[in-house]
């Protein structure tokens, strides 16, 4: 199986969807900021926020809600997926008992996603 790393977002620039529908980029966006700016994001002073058009413009790591299986020592229970992981149906997660990185831990498997539209939105554009 060929897991995406879990730690991925902590290079690249990822994104969670905000209630009123818009996107906020969190990482790495400095170097970024023309483009951001160029496809329609504005600065709110902590993150950039984004339309659902500028997210297939910038295509960042988008983060999905997700229920896993237990692992370990943890219960079943909710976390944040890459759009990547959501396709491959499994997330690394390490175990706060054993104190066990995610980059140790063990593919855990995705039972359901919970935000289906943004899932939705991922599969219109290609990595």
């Amino acid at each position: 199986m060929n897991l995406p790393h879990p730690y991925e977002k902590q290079k690249k620039v990822y994104a969670y969807k905000n209630k009123d529908g818009t996107f906020d980029l969190f990482g790495k966006t400095y170097s970024l900021k023309d483009s951001i700016k160029a496809a329609g994001g504005s600065w709110n002073g902590a993150t950039w926020r984004i339309t659902e058009e500028s997210v297939l413009i910038l295509k960042p790591l988008l983060m999905i809600k997700v229920r896993v299986d237990k692992h370990c020592h943890e219960e079943e229970g909710l976390h944040y997926a890459t759009h990547k992981e959501v396709a491959c149906g499994f997330m690394q997660l390490g175990c706060s008992m054993c104190d066990t990185p995610a980059t140790c831990g063990s593919a855990v498997k995705i039972l359901e996603v919970l935000d289906k539209d943004i899932e939705a939105l991922a599969k219109k554009y290609v990595d």
